[in-house]
This record gives structure tokens, C-alpha cells and sequence, in this order.
């Protein structure tokens, strides 16, 4: 019964973000803020009636001094609202011990934490 009710659960959370979603592509944007501030060329990761993903590995940054950083960890975590998305990001870059934790919504940006340099923000796009 149990199983029933958490399948459950999960259905009408899926169902209900595709119905938000209806006539709209979300977007996750990842961009360097001083080189690009409106975003031009932004990594995007497509989030479009999609409730949880996994990410794992496929985040990578170029640090203003040439280092590549790999979020081994990235997990991205949809919550229903009809407004607007609402999004929780966790993720963690190699060879760190700390998990960040970003609250999405609207079409505010936040820094990207544990970076040792540059500018890094990630926004929603919808």
C-alpha cells in the first residue's frame, strides 16, 4: 500500500509540473556573468517537465586561470508552483567535501559557490 501511495505521490508531482511547463521551455543557465552578462552563451540544461535530474559529471567551468571544474555532483530538483519554475540545485565540484545548495525562481540569478575564481551564475530561463 505503501508503494502505491509514494508512486503516487510522485505521479501527480510529474503530472503537475508537465502541465505548468505547457507552452513553455525551462531552462537551467549556466554563464560567466562578466563575459557574458545577458547570457549569450550559456550552457543550457534543458529542465522542461522533468521533476528530478542528474547531472552527475556533465557541468564543466573554465576558471580564469585556465582550470577546468567538474561539479561531480549536480542534481537538480523541480517543485511545483504555476506562476513560475522553482528549482533546487545541489552540487559539488571535484575534489570538494562541501554540497551547495541553490533555491531557483523566477528569472533571478545566483553565484555558483566553490569556484576559485571567476564569475559564475546560474539563472532560469523560461
Amino acid at each position: 500500500m505503501l508503494v502505491f501511495l509514494v508512486l503516487g505521490i510522485w505521479v501527480l508531482q510529474w503530472w503537475s509540473i508537465r502541465r505548468e511547463d505547457k507552452d513553455r521551455a525551462v531552462n537551467l543557465l549556466i554563464y560567466e556573468g562578466m563575459d557574458d552578462p545577458g547570457a549569450v552563451a550559456a550552457k543550457k540544461v534543458p529542465i522542461t517537465g522533468i521533476t528530478r535530474l542528474k547531472y552527475d559529471g556533465q557541468i564543466r567551468l573554465r576558471t580564469e586561470e585556465g582550470k577546468t571544474m567538474i561539479a561531480e555532483y549536480f542534481r537538480v530538483k523541480r517543485e511545483s508552483n504555476p506562476t513560475s519554475p522553482q528549482v533546487i540545485v545541489e552540487y559539488r565540484w571535484q575534489g570538494e567535501e562541501n554540497t551547495h545548495i541553490l533555491m531557483l525562481s523566477e528569472k533571478f540569478c545566483k553565484n555558483l559557490e566553490g569556484l576559485p575564481s571567476g564569475n559564475y551564475l546560474i539563472a532560469l530561463s523560461y
